[in-house]
């Protein structure tokens, strides 16, 4: 199974603006730049963007030589789209417009404007950009997602005695689905009759962008499809088994996810529920024949308008026992007990009076200021390292994240587990989306897990509470390989296993809903057998094959009778072979 993903936000060019600054050196003078973005009722993202350059001089003039610099940027390396939105774009120099030429970069439209004029003490000059940009933005299904350019993170708003003050405003049209968040958040929300409207500091967009969601619920449609292939050459009586993870649903204080299964092709034999909410399917396939089995369905994911925070969670002392030592053990790749992970977590643990939301978020801060994303480990060999080699060597991808996250809640006691699913990206297609790995954490005084990515805390918001961009498969409490994806019990020649092939997308609304049942309807429908009497009582005495059954058989019919049944019985007689990815 792959576990890496490049989250959404970490794959997106982080938009920096270039500083614009007079090339003056007399001082007094200042840039007053109004960004405006707005999306309409019909979807057309407009931006205009006012520069106001003002001379506050006393004796010093702004020459003609300067020139205005105006950025259009996008999300993706779309050329074609970049050209039509600056052929677009129309420039005004005091309320005239004007022509313009453009240059192009990577995903970046440069505008250079020369001053018309000089611009003496006491005046100003206004330069004004309008134009559509729904490259700054991504429908997808249900949701709808905004971004703003932000500034580098050595962006000074002073240069020597100029100044420059942004203003950013963002509107939205009421009509539009329901704002799910924003990041980060604006120091101003108001609304008038046909607009939300929110401003930001300018403080709060140094080295991170305006990322704003619309929507309170995604929705996905998921096809898991695992090849099951010949074992034997004819039909001995005998079926391998395959075991196979099925989506499930999920319950969080801010997340819900509610699965609906429309295929489920074979028929499984059972469904078991293990302990931890996590639904494996058993399907038997007769020994001879090459097919597929398939699972298809639809899941929705909603928001909980649940509020959380440091106040409603209480101290790692009121966990009880029981969720202690289930869910804060050490295991391959989380070495909870390694000295350099218990010291690391018992200094995290300073200041935060033991509260587990604090230590939660210390441990998130760390991982996100000391890991780097390792692009060369995406697209290179992707071995797992676990939690410590992660700390030691400083960098990683997602299961690296997510292995010492988990492991350094897990070293605070603290219970925490991993979840693994898909972070869906947006930009690339259903056949290609990545299985993704990030963490639950549970909280005491709520009482319930909350999902945490520590990936996407990268890119700028903080991902504690769960989103609407996550799509669960499973989670795994013992470490990180149980349950597996898929496991095959079969007979006859070996047949290498491979992970299910899932391809994933996102629509709009899901229908027929009545025409699917849910995960509590194919637990009923498909409930998990108990063993009879008689086998459990071979079992405990060590008689879990057929072939151990048949050779006891033949010890009491004797010599005779087990010459004739090994005559009838030896064509089919085989040996299980387990298999596990």
């Amino acid at each position: 199974m792959k576990i890496f993903f490049t989250a959404v936000l970490l794959s997106i060019a982080f938009f920096l603006m270039s500083a614009t600054f007079l090339q003056v050196k007399a001082a007094d003078f200042e840039s007053v730049v109004n960004r405006e973005f707005t999306l309409h009722a019909s979807g057309e993202y407009l931006i205009t963007e006012t520069h106001t350059i003002s001379n506050q001089s006393k004796n010093r003039l702004i020459s003609k030589s300067n020139k205005e610099i105006f950025q259009i940027i996008v999300l993706n390396n779309e050329n074609n789209l970049l050209e039509e939105i600056v052929k677009e774009a129309r420039l005004f120099i005091d309320g005239t417009e004007t022509q313009f030429v453009a240059t192009y970069t990577d995903k970046t439209a440069e505008i250079n404007v020369t001053y018309p004029r000089e611009v003496n003490k006491g005046q100003s000059i206004e330069f004004k950009l309008v134009y559509r940009n729904p490259g700054l933005m991504n429908k997808t299904g249900a949701l709808t997602d905004l971004y703003i350019p932000g500034f580098a993170k050595d962006f000074s708003f002073t240069r020597g005695d100029t100044s420059i003050e942004y203003n950013t405003t963002v509107k939205i049209n009421k009509s539009l689905a329901p704002l799910n968040f924003t990041v980060p958040d604006p120091i101003e929300s108001t609304e008038d009759n046909d607009f939300r409207i929110m401003k930001y500091k300018k403080e709060d967009l140094v080295g991170r962008m305006i990322w704003i969601q619309l929507g309170k619920v995604q929705y996905y449609h998921f096809k898991l499809v695992e090849e099951a292939p010949a074992t034997d050459i004819k039909n001995t009586g005998y079926q391998n088994e395959y075991r196979l993870i099925i989506p499930r649903d999920i319950e969080e204080y801010k997340i819900t996810q509610k699965v609906y299964f429309k295929t489920l092709d074979p028929e499984p034999d059972q469904i078991i529920e293990d302990q931890d909410g996590n639904l494996v399917g058993y399907f038997k396939v007769d020994t001879d024949v090459n097919t597929q089995i398939t699972i298809e369905g639809y899941a929705a994911v909603s928001i909980n308008e649940n509020k959380l925070s440091a106040e409603m969670i209480t101290n790692i002392a009121s966990i009880s026992p029981e969720m202690v030592t289930k869910y804060t053990g050490t295991a391959d790749f989380w070495e909870v007990d390694a000295l350099e992970i218990k010291s690391l977590s018992n200094e995290l643990l300073q200041g935060s009076d033991d509260n587990v939301f604090t230590a939660i978020n210390n441990n998130y801060k760390y991982v996100v200021d000391h890991i780097d994303y390792s692009q060369v480990k995406r697209f290179g060999l992707n071995e797992r390292k676990g939690a410590l080699k992660t700390l030691q060597e400083g960098s990683g991808v997602c299961m690296e994240y997510s292995d010492l996250f988990l492991t350094l809640t897990r070293a605070q006691q603290i219970p925490a587990r991993a979840a693994f699913g898909y972070g869906y990206d947006s930009r690339v297609t259903s056949s290609s989306q990545e299985a993704h790995q990030w963490v639950q954490t549970y909280m005491p005084g709520i009482n319930q897990w909350i999902t945490i990515d520590v990936t996407w805390g990268e890119s700028g918001p903080a991902l504690i509470g769960g989103d609407l961009n996550h799509f669960f498969t499973h989670v795994a409490s013992v470490n990180p390989d149980a349950p597996a994806m898929v496991e095959r019990i079969s007979y006859g020649k070996e047949q290498g296993l491979t992970s299910p092939k899932i391809d994933i997308e996102v629509l709009g609304e899901i229908v027929d809903l009545e025409k699917m049942q849910t995960a509590k309807q194919v637990l009923e429908k498909y409930p998990e057998k108990q063993k009879s009497n008689l086998l459990e009582l071979l079992n405990k005495i060590g008689i879990n094959s057929p072939k151990t059954l048949v050779s006891i058989v033949f010890t009491f019919l004797g010599i005779t009778l087990m010459i004739f049944a090994l005559f009838q019985l030896i064509a089919v007689i085989k040996s299980p072979i387990k298999y596990r990815q």
